[in-house]
């Protein structure tokens, strides 16, 4: 991508080191989010969160099928 459009996209102003910054740090938290969530799953419900996202695909396809 040229440097133009990527000004383009940006309204002509290129991201600053602290948007780089904003941006890893929203990373950053929601890892720990989903790390804390995956550890409780597991610890309250000996399930994982793959499998949770799963039954709740089937259970929200069972009460409003296509």
């Amino acid at each position: 991508m040229a440097a133009s459009q990527i000004r383009e996209k940006y309204d002509g102003a290129l991201p600053g080191p602290m948007d780089v910054r904003v941006w890893l740090r929203l990373l950053s938290c929601s890892t720990v989010i989903e790390k804390r969530l995956r550890r409780r799953f597991m610890m309250q419900f000996d399930t994982t969160l793959p499998r949770f996202d799963v039954l709740a695909c089937q259970s929200a396809s069972k009460r409003d099928p296509l």
